[in-house]
């Protein structure tokens, strides 16, 4: 069973490396941090 990936958990994956921190890649998604930890 394959289930497409929703480009916003690609985009939260990668600002989470970029930022070091989920509350740092939900800064700069402008999204809160318990809507970062739930995408990765």
């Amino acid at each position: 069973m394959a289930q497409n990936i929703g480009w916003e958990l690609y985009r939260t994956f990668l600002a989470v490396l970029d930022e070091g921190s989920l509350s740092g890649a939900a800064c700069a998604l402008g999204i809160t941090q318990p809507t970062a930890g739930r995408h990765i």
